[in-house]
C-alpha cells in the first residue's frame, strides 16, 4: 500500500527542487531569522482580512482615500459572468463600506504590463456586481445615481515599465475628457509602487503630506526591514508589532510554509519560464522578419537587373551576414 506523505515531507520535497536562494530564505523563515514577506499571497491576505482585522483595512482605506469611511467585513459574493464561457474573476480581498461601498485590495508581486487593463474588467464586474438587484427588490428601485462606489487599490511590489519614469508612487486614476471636463465615475481606481515608496522613504525624499501612509507602505514592502521608523508607542506602531508577532506565528506552520513556497515556485520559477518563451518567441519572430526581408530584397534586386553575385554583396552589406550565409539566401530565394 502506497504511503501518503505528509504536509512536512511535500514541503522538504518542494524546497530540495527550488533555487538555492529561495531555500535559503525559507530555511531562514523556518529558523526565525526572518518574516514572511507580506506581499506573500497568505500573509497579505491574512494581516489584512475585512472580517479578522477592519481596523487595517479601514486604516488603509483612509490613508488612501482620504474619506471617513469604515469597513464593515468582507464580501464573499462573486462578480457576475457574462456567459457560462466568461473567465472568473478572482479577487484578493473585497471590503464591505459603510457607505455600501465595496473596496478591492490587489497585490501584484512581479511587475504585469497589462496590469491596468486587468483592474479596468476586476473594477468593471464589481460595478455590475453594484448594479445588480437583490432578492425581493424591484429594479425599478435601481437607477445609475444610486450605484454605490467602488474603490480599488492595487499594490505593485515591483513597479510596471508605464510607471517608472513618474517620481511619484501613488497615482490615482481619474475620468476627465480631452478638453478637461470632470466626469462622473463609479470606482475610484489607485495604483501604489511599493519598491519606489520604500526608496524615497529609506532616502528621507517621501513628500511631508504622504509621510504616514509612506511609512505604511514601506513596512509592507520590507517587513524585515528596520530602516524607517516606527514608534512602538503609537497606534501603527503597535499594529506593525502585532502584524510581526502574527507572522512569526505563521512561520511555524507547515502547512502555511508550504501555500507560500508553492506561491513562490509559481511566482518565480514559472514567470522566468514564461520570459525564456517569451524571448525565444521574439527571436524567433525576428528571425522570420530578416528571412521576409531579405526575400523581398532579392527580388528587388531581379528587378533591377542586379546579377547573383551583385546580389550577394548587397545582402552582405545590408543584412550583416557572412558570404557563405549570403550565398545562400540568394540560392534559396533567387
Amino acid at each position: 500500500m502506497k504511503k501518503t506523505r505528509t504536509i512536512s515531507e511535500n514541503y522538504e520535497a518542494l524546497k530540495a527542487v527550488m533555487p538555492q536562494r529561495i531555500r535559503e530564505e525559507f530555511d531562514q523563515i523556518e529558523a526565525g531569522k526572518r518574516l514572511p514577506e507580506l506581499y506573500y499571497d497568505l500573509p497579505f491576505k491574512k494581516a489584512f482580512h475585512p472580517d479578522l482585522h477592519p481596523d487595517r483595512v479601514t486604516k488603509i482605506f483612509q490613508l488612501i482615500f482620504h474619506q471617513e469611511r469604515i469597513v464593515l467585513g468582507s464580501l464573499n459574493a462573486a462578480p457576475p459572468k457574462v456567459s457560462i464561457y466568461s473567465k472568473n474573476t478572482i479577487l484578493d480581498q473585497l471590503a464591505r463600506m459603510s457607505d455600501d461601498g465595496i473596496f478591492d485590495m490587489e497585490m501584484q508581486r512581479k511587475a504585469q504590463e497589462f496590469i491596468t487593463e486587468r483592474m479596468d474588467v476586476y473594477v468593471s464586474d464589481l460595478i455590475m456586481l453594484q448594479y445588480s438587484v437583490e432578492k425581493e427588490h424591484k429594479k425599478s428601485e435601481m437607477n445609475f445615481l444610486d450605484i454605490p462606489m467602488t474603490y480599488a487599490v492595487v499594490f505593485m511590489k515591483e513597479s510596471p515599465g508605464q510607471f517608472q519614469n513618474n517620481p511619484r508612487f501613488i497615482h490615482y486614476r481619474k475620468n476627465v475628457t480631452d478638453t478637461g471636463v470632470q466626469l462622473a465615475d463609479l470606482s475610484r481606481v489607485v495604483y501604489i509602487e511599493l519598491d519606489k515608496c520604500l526608496k524615497q522613504v529609506l532616502e528621507q525624499r517621501c513628500p511631508p503630506e504622504l509621510e504616514e501612509l509612506g511609512c505604511f507602505l514601506a513596512f509592507m514592502a520590507d517587513v524585515n526591514g528596520d530602516r524607517f521608523s516606527v514608534k512602538g508607542d503609537t497606534p501603527n506602531g503597535n499594529m506593525y508589532q502585532e502584524i510581526r508577532e502574527e507572522l512569526r506565528i505563521m512561520a511555524k506552520n507547515k502547512k502555511e510554509l508550504m501555500s507560500m513556497l508553492t506561491e513562490k515556485y509559481e511566482a518565480d520559477i514559472r514567470f522566468s519560464e514564461l520570459c525564456q518563451a517569451r524571448k525565444e518567441g521574439m527571436q524567433e519572430g525576428m528571425q522570420k522578419g530578416i528571412q521576409k526581408g531579405i526575400r523581398a530584397f532579392v527580388s528587388l534586386c531581379r528587378k533591377l537587373d542586379k546579377s547573383q553575385e551583385e546580389t550577394i554583396l548587397e545582402i552582405n552589406r545590408e543584412f550583416l551576414l557572412t558570404p557563405d550565409e549570403a550565398k545562400e539566401a540568394v540560392r534559396n530565394y533567387w
